[in-house]
């Protein structure tokens, strides 16, 4: 049977700047269609938090159709919060910048800020040229897997390659799980600008796994790779066959052993 595989497409985007008060509840939809079906998950720019289906962190509950729900917001809320669906065909994201104020912390005059300092720079957000040319430089593809393939029993090795060379990448975040389950991706970071390759160690015997590569730069996360999927090998026998018997026939020679 031919399979048509569809890369993702965010149909249903969360809004691009959000403002809202503090105490009232966010919701960032994040609609996303594809083939075979995309694994979605959001992360938190700043400190880098990554929700999938069903996680929640502190007030911020990730819902089964996929959006971000915030529940009682404060000003430490505030942030960019990145939507990325990935399959084997692609991957996409949208971004999402939320603003929390507390009314109370605008009761003084602006020579007397009645706020914390925390709040204030949550206001105050000083321009970063370097940070924004990031966000729209990692919107775009950047990186593509070449192969998987297992090394051992318990470690596959993956490499990749850069599709659009810029100086906005700092390193790569290596996403893997176990394949067909829902099991969410385990994360390791590779601090290399020019790595190409890792291996992935301590993965089951004989199991299949997807992978995918995330790119970053200082704080803010790019558009992952496609996925790609591997086995590892079967174990090896702890110790060699029995030669249970021996037959020879004219030209032919059987042996029969024992696992």
């Amino acid at each position: 049977m031919l399979r048509v595989q569809e890369p993702p497409v965010i149909s249903v985007k969360p809004v691009a700047h959000y403002q809202v008060q503090a105490g009232s509840q966010v919701r960032l939809d994040c609609v996303v269609a594809g083939s075979p079906s995309p694994s979605v998950f959001w992360t938190e720019e700043r400190s880098r938090t990554v929700w999938y289906a069903g996680i929640e962190h502190d007030n911020i509950h990730m819902v089964r159709n996929n959006s971000l729900v915030i529940r009682n917001t404060t000003v430490e809320n505030s942030g960019h919060y990145l939507c990325s669906g990935v399959n084997s065909a692609g991957a996409a994201i949208e971004r999402s910048q939320l603003l929390v104020y507390d009314l109370n912390d605008f009761n003084r005059t602006a020579q007397n800020f009645g706020g914390s300092k925390e709040h204030l720079s949550a206001y105050h957000i000083a321009p970063d040229t370097d940070i924004a040319e990031a966000r729209i430089a990692l919107m775009e593809k950047t990186v593509a897997v070449q192969s998987v393939y297992p090394e051992s029993s318990t470690s596959l090795r993956i490499t990749w390659r850069i599709i659009q060379p810029h100086k906005y990448i700092e390193g790569y975040f290596i996403k893997y799980k176990e394949a067909r389950t829902r099991k969410n991706f385990g994360s390791i970071k590779v601090h290399h600008a020019r790595a190409t390759s890792y291996n992935i160690n301590r993965l089951k015997i004989n199991t299949l796994y997807e992978v995918f590569i995330v790119p970053f730069y200082k704080s803010v996360m790019g558009m992952p790779s496609a996925s790609s999927t591997a086995s590892t090998h079967e174990d090896l026998p702890s110790t060699g066959p029995t030669i249970h018997n021996v037959t020879v026939l004219e030209d032919n020679v059987s042996i029969y052993w024992l696992a």
